[in-house]
């Protein structure tokens, strides 16, 4: 069984990333912050961190930093729902892989084109257009379902959407989150 470390301040977030990743087999080990993190990690060995990047007294990013010089090759996953990101972060991102690197151009949340560098070879720049803020995936999806008489879709079926809404529904209860049409 893979053991997944999940560092966030957020305490539903830690919830929800613990309770969806146990329910597909996955050990689950949290953290509140990046206070002890190299420590944890050494001694518990994830196979995989997902990472906060923006925390009350720790810096995701530094933390990738100190986690890199001891566990180079470890997976580590990074994310944030911290609203003002766009406007404090850099605006390039640089994924680091063991054979080169990808450098995501400006503004990574949303590029146009990345730069594939591998080891030993020059850079390979790829572009491509930014259709939207990723809602018209979905819309192309339904209408290509539509129009082969389809009901459900190959890539995401009813039953994927049925279990999704399941997790985010015991996730809403357990933080007492309630629709304002349900009493």
């Amino acid at each position: 069984m893979a053991k997944i470390l999940i560092v966030d301040d957020e305490e539903g977030i830690r919830m929800l990333y613990s309770m969806e990743l146990q329910d597909e087999g996955y050990e689950v080990i949290t953290l509140p912050d990046g206070k002890d993190l190299v420590a944890v990690v050494d001694k518990e060995m994830p196979d995989c961190i997902v990472l906060d990047i923006k925390m009350r007294e720790y810096n995701g990013l530094d933390l990738l930093q100190q986690i890199r010089k001891r566990h180079y090759d470890l997976p580590v996953i990074l994310n944030s729902a911290y609203s003002s990101f766009k406007v404090d972060s850099p605006k390039e991102a640089t994924v680091v892989g063991t054979k080169g690197f990808i450098r995501i151009h400006a503004p990574f949340y949303c590029p146009s084109a990345f730069t594939l560098y591998l080891n030993g070879q020059g850079p390979q720049t790829f572009e491509f257009p930014y259709e939207g803020n990723g809602w018209n995936y979905e819309a192309v999806e339904v209408m290509d379902c539509l129009r082969a008489g389809k009901l459900e879709s190959d890539l995401v079926p009813h039953a994927e959407s049925l279990a999704l809404m399941r997790t985010m529904d015991r996730f809403r209860a357990q933080i007492g989150l309630k629709y304002p049409v349900e009493k």
